[in-house]
């Protein structure tokens, strides 16, 4: 009971550019779960207003992914208009999924390590983790890659709880319907795959 009141005292205390963040979100990972170009113009909006936010929250990590993801919305933009309408849905074959696992852990354990020596950033092993895999999944996304969704489903759940324990609970409920948009982005990508 006590959550749901701090989210509704959240709520009403949000700022204008965390709301235009948060609808913007919604709004790309719903035409990418449709795997609509235009999808890429949200995600930079949002990405660009989330460096600022995220920063003033002391998620260092958390804003340099958020810049990163607006240089990524401008090359998946590029990447989905070069294809001329003909890009083609793609899976990694399981030995490849463990790979880029396997490496992001090793990844996250150093960005983690270096984090939490150097700097004050909140949660540095955890959110280290949501950093490295965000972009390995960002650039799955970008070359339509069907798993991209299963690891959002996770990476989404945990900044679901990063963002909460930081009191950001607009964002942190954002991040709990990304997680279900992402298993529904799933189901979606994976008929059009049929489909082609």
């Amino acid at each position: 009971m006590e959550i749901l009141q701090k989210l509704y005292q959240s709520i009403l205390i949000t700022g204008i550019w965390e709301w235009i963040a948060v609808v913007s979100s919604l709004i790309y990972v719903v035409l990418m779960s449709y795997h609509k170009i235009s999808a890429w113009h949200f995600a930079a909006i949002s990405s660009g207003i989330y460096v600022y936010i995220c920063y003033n929250a002391n998620l260092y990590l958390d804003a340099t992914l958020q810049i990163f993801y607006v240089f990524m919305a401008v090359y998946g933009w590029y990447s989905w208009n070069s294809n001329d309408k003909k890009l083609k849905f793609k899976t990694f074959p399981l030995k490849t999924n463990i790979l880029l696992i396997v490496l992001g852990v090793f990844t996250s354990v150093i960005l983690g390590w270096l984090f939490s020596t150097f700097t004050r950033q909140y949660n540095p092993f955890l959110d280290a983790g949501i950093f490295v895999f965000s972009i390995i999944t960002t650039y799955l996304a970008s070359i339509s890659i069907i798993e991209n969704w299963l690891f959002w489903i996770l990476i989404d759940l945990l900044a679901m709880y990063v963002f909460g324990s930081r009191e950001l609970y607009l964002t942190a409920v954002l991040y709990l319907i990304y997680s279900l948009m992402a298993a529904f982005g799933y189901i979606n990508w994976i008929k059009l795959y049929k489909k082609q």
